[in-house]
């Protein structure tokens, strides 16, 4: 079960860096 942790910690990580990335892009609209 620790590695189910690690798995879902990384899966966190990935998606906290997705959505920093997400509002970052929402932000400033002249990337889009």
């Amino acid at each position: 079960r620790t590695v189910d942790l690690e798995s879902s910690l990384k899966r966190n990580v990935g998606w906290q860096r997705l959505l920093k990335r997400g509002v970052h892009t929402l932000k400033k609209p002249q990337y889009q």
